[in-house]
């Protein structure tokens, strides 16, 4: 019986051939043809310790105060409440704290490109819609929104694929890895410690699902892409994630008309 890790292996070098097309033929020809605002904010939502320059770059995470405290860094990476690549990162001080669930700081619009790397997925359903309108607000017209998100129809096929080598917890690993959720025995005070940092995932989407909810945010046109293509801006650096996490990444761009 294969291990889950084994079978996202085989799941994202096997069948993950919408990305592998898309990659192949490029983006589609009204994107390449999309001409954005030349001027305006360039907002980079959700950051993590990435500072790309060119952008503000906000995030809500309570990491980055312990993360320059470097022993206590130490003690929460000893107690498992922070990984260790979390212990090791230090979060740039261009970095902004700031709750995203609560309107935007920036006018109306103010904002040629939007670029959210899973992050929309930690928001309650009608948190991220707000969200995404509070995002239409800010941008210009003709302005860009980018979203990557994990896929849960990849998390799917993937229990599917555990179901039928007969991993008994299949159900399991698809909760875990949707939503962060462990199915071990996490002591209690640690399970509290980690709720304190990090927020698990709150609602899943796939392509179609996330597509309608742009559409009745408002946004139009609306474009699935590949790593790296599209109009937005600097997608050669701020764009990190390749779309074989666990699950894999889709990647959509969204107009202000």
């Amino acid at each position: 019986m294969r291990s889950s890790r084994d079978a996202w292996r085989a799941y994202n070098a096997a069948v993950d051939l919408r990305t592998e097309k898309m990659a192949r033929e490029g983006p589609a020809a009204d994107i390449r043809e999309t001409q954005i605002p030349a001027e305006g904010l360039q907002l980079h939502l959700g950051s993590g310790p990435y500072a790309e320059p060119g952008w503000i770059n906000v995030d809500k995470s309570r990491t980055p105060p312990f993360s320059r405290i470097r022993p206590l860094a130490r003690v929460l990476a000893r107690a498992g409440v922070l990984t260790e690549q979390q212990r090791n990162t230090i979060w740039p001080r261009e970095v902004i704290r700031r709750d995203l669930s609560k309107p935007l700081p920036w006018g109306d619009n103010s904002a040629r490109a939007i670029y959210s790397a899973h992050m929309v997925e930690h928001f309650e359903r009608a948190e991220a819609r707000r969200l995404l309108g509070e995002c239409l607000r800010v941008l210009a017209p003709g302005g860009v929104l980018r979203l990557a998100l994990p896929d849960v129809q990849d998390g799917v096929s993937v229990y599917l694929q555990q179901k039928e080598a007969g991993n008994p917890r299949a159900a399991d690993e698809l909760v875990g890895s949707l939503f962060y959720m462990s199915h071990g025995d996490m002591p209690r005070i640690r399970r509290l410690a980690t709720g304190l940092l990090h927020r698990p995932h709150q609602w899943m989407y796939d392509i179609d699902s996330m597509r309608a909810l742009l559409s009745e945010v408002g946004y139009s046109p609306i474009h699935e892409c590949a790593f790296r293509r599209g109009a937005c801006p600097n997608l050669a650096t701020i764009e990190i994630r390749d779309g074989v996490d666990e699950p894999a990444s889709f990647y959509i761009e969204a107009f202000k008309p």
